[in-house]
């Protein structure tokens, strides 16, 4: 009994902290698994002893891997051939392991079997901090319950511990999902459309700007053309597109170029980075965006190409750019060769400097 309740406790101050996002959970992890190997011998849960000496492990693993300064600190979800891999794992792992523990005195080797596979999967993308442990957690839980609860000799309180547990597991995903959503970038993009409004319609804009650099940081014209609020990057999960869009907000009240300037100016509000790419093409809009940015303190990269952007006394906006790099100490200025570094650039981008 005493085993128990010590699991159950631990379980319950654990199942807080992961929660709440802290590393600390891994301690009250470490000291619960030893409780549930000592449970488990009692009750010859074979399953689960192997599944808890090995979280054991795990559990030092993921308090070293959630340390701050980790790349793996970051709270991200599953690709989709990540999550189709993990159900077939759980799936086939849970086959294999019911029919090695039918051949013992496991009271449920089904249950046993499919929560020691579905568990060690859970604490695998929890320790990797992938949003989608919560759903498998979830379901994880659930069937614990219902194994401590056929148990010939009930083991009511671990049993009443995996219903709070699936509680927790929801609001988790929730708290999860908040954090991540805060922990991403957004950038805002600034650079001459390649095509002039005036010269394109509605029916062509999708074919004539499918090439444009902001459809290749987003990955999807449509979103560059239509979308009016963030667009979460195809080619990076950290990273959210907050604008410019090529249709902004129409307002009958206000001129074309007034509307077009208000959005733009919200979006680099909303943003945490400015991505400007200087070119022969570029215009005034582009150098205002820049000032703007720097006036908010903004962190700002600006991207030129030396062979065809002029970086001297004769560069037609290098003086006002200059003049916003010693107020702003957050802008940086890169040379490229290729716009597709652009794109690489973003595609990397997990945190700013």
């Amino acid at each position: 009994m005493l085993i128990e309740v010590g699991a159950t406790v631990l379980g319950l101050i654990q199942g807080v902290l992961v929660m709440l996002d802290r590393r600390s959970n891994w301690i009250f992890y470490i000291l619960q698994m030893i409780f549930l190997i000592i449970f488990s011998l009692n009750n010859h849960l074979y399953g689960d002893i192997v599944n808890n000496s090995i979280y054991l492990v795990m559990g030092v693993v993921g308090f070293i891997l959630w340390n701050k300064k980790s790349k793996s600190n970051k709270i991200t979800k599953a690709s989709n051939i990540e999550r189709i891999i993990y159900v077939l794992i759980i799936t086939i792992g849970t086959v294999i392991v019911s029919l090695i523990l039918k051949n013992t005195n496991d009271p449920l080797p089904i249950l046993d079997a499919f929560t020691t596979v579905s568990s060690f999967v859970a604490t695998y993308y929890m320790m990797k901090k992938k949003i989608d442990t919560w759903i498998i957690w979830l379901i994880n839980d659930i069937f614990y319950a219902i194994e401590y609860f056929l148990l010939p000799d009930q083991a009511i309180y671990l049993f009443i511990l995996n219903i709070i547990w699936t509680i927790l597991a929801v609001f988790s995903y929730i708290n999860w999902k908040k954090i991540m959503k805060e922990n991403k970038i957004n950038i805002f993009y600034s650079g001459t459309y390649k095509v002039r409004h005036e010269l394109i319609n509605e029916d062509n804009v999708l074919d004539m700007l499918k090439d444009d650099m902001r459809s290749k940081i987003v990955g999807n014209v449509k979103d560059t053309v239509y979308a009016s609020d963030g667009v979460e990057l195809k080619n990076n999960p950290n990273v959210v597109y907050i604008g410019g869009f090529y249709y902004e907000k129409q307002d009958d009240k206000k001129s074309v170029c007034e509307n077009v300037v208000d959005e733009e100016l919200k979006q680099i509000d909303k943003c945490d980075l400015v991505i400007a790419n200087l070119t022969k093409y570029s215009a005034i809009a582009s150098i205002t965006e820049i000032v703007y940015a720097s006036f908010k303190n903004k962190k700002i990269v600006i991207f030129c190409d030396p062979k065809i952007t002029s970086y001297d006394v004769e560069g037609e906006y290098w003086f006002p750019i200059i003049t916003c790099k010693n107020l702003n100490k957050n802008i940086e200025i890169k040379y490229i060769n290729d716009e597709n570094e652009i794109v690489e650039y973003v595609n990397n981008l997990e945190v700013l400097w």
